[in-house]
């Protein structure tokens, strides 16, 4: 087995085609995809071959599980004087900021049914 080649075969899938195409075959661990669109969802999935050095055989492995990608247009930035420019920073919250919030909220909420409770009693 020392001394044997190694394959890999690299295969997409994507826009409206309904099977995969081999786009690499070589020896290479490194391989950059060009000519995709904008917007499209593509799967990518890898396998490896050994070609035997005393013969011609190929002894090919498994696809590789696939994996889901789509390029997105990169949106340029303008320089703009940002004092003249009102701005609206639209901020989302993390999960953890968020549980956070309802775990305040909710022992804020604990404590005032306590703080009535006892003027009740």
């Amino acid at each position: 087995m020392r001394g044997d080649r190694i394959i890999y075969v690299l295969q997409v899938l994507g826009g409206r085609e309904s099977e995969y195409r081999q786009v690499y075959k070589g020896e290479d661990t490194v391989f950059q995809l060009f000519g995709l669109q904008w917007n499209t969802d593509y799967r990518l999935r890898v396998f490896v071959c050994r070609r035997c050095a005393d013969t011609t055989q190929e002894l090919c492995g498994s696809f590789s599980p696939s994996t889901h990608f789509s390029p997105r247009r990169a949106v340029s930035s303008l320089s703009v004087d940002t004092g003249s420019v009102p701005t609206s920073s639209s901020k989302k919250l993390t999960d953890e900021q968020f549980a956070s919030i309802i775990v305040v909220g909710v022992a804020s909420l604990s404590i005032f049914i306590a703080y009535l409770l006892q003027l009740l009693i």
